[in-house]
């Protein structure tokens, strides 16, 4: 038995962490199986330190951790295994999130840098929109590594919805009308 846990540990140090990679059509999937997380108690960590480090845990269920104090970072890395461009939405489900910071690495050189959350002005956001999202356009076979910095006063969710960009906005249309035609004046 020991001998399995040491190999199954070896294997794991051995082949790195796994990629999400999206082969055809994607409509939404939530990340939490492929998202790796570390909770930066000290609050001294750097996007940089995430991108290589060795020792993240492998969020489980939904993505959603229970109330715990001081930021977390988690890491998630797509692969577009497809010969052409994708438009994704990536959103984080847990309405209230104060902080979000994402940094969008492809060969592990930053991309794009994203201030995302609820105690952040709208005007710093390129996406506006019930959730803390952004767009990611994808190019045919090419490799992304997203790493975000969360930070909370409550309950904290790491994962990543990620969604067809056509899909979100005729999902996010209906729900909007929907809302609309239900308000009534009196």
């Amino acid at each position: 038995m020991r001998l399995l846990f040491i190999t199954f540990s070896l294997c794991i140090h051995l082949f790195g962490y796994d990629a999400f990679e999206i082969k055809s059509s994607l409509e939404n999937f939530n990340s939490a199986p492929y998202t790796f997380y570390i909770q930066d108690k000290n609050n001294s960590l750097s996007s940089e330190d995430i991108l290589t480090h060795q020792d993240l845990t492998q969020l489980k269920r939904n993505g959603q951790l229970a109330n715990m104090l001081s930021p977390f970072w988690s890491r998630l890395e797509i692969k577009n295994g497809t010969d052409r461009i994708r438009h994704l939405i990536l959103y984080n489900i847990l309405p209230g999130t104060n902080y979000i910071d994402v940094y969008l690495y492809k060969n592990n050189t930053l991309e794009k840098k994203y201030l995302l959350g609820d105690m952040r002005k709208q005007s710093s956001k390129e996406t506006l929109g019930r959730y803390a999202m952004f767009e990611l356009l994808l190019e045919a076979d090419a490799a992304y590594t997203i790493v975000s910095k969360v930070e909370n006063y409550s309950i904290v969710n790491l994962s990543w919805i990620l969604s067809d960009s056509n899909l979100f906005m005729t999902e996010e249309s209906k729900k909007l009308g929907t809302v609309n035609n239900s308000v009534s004046i009196w």
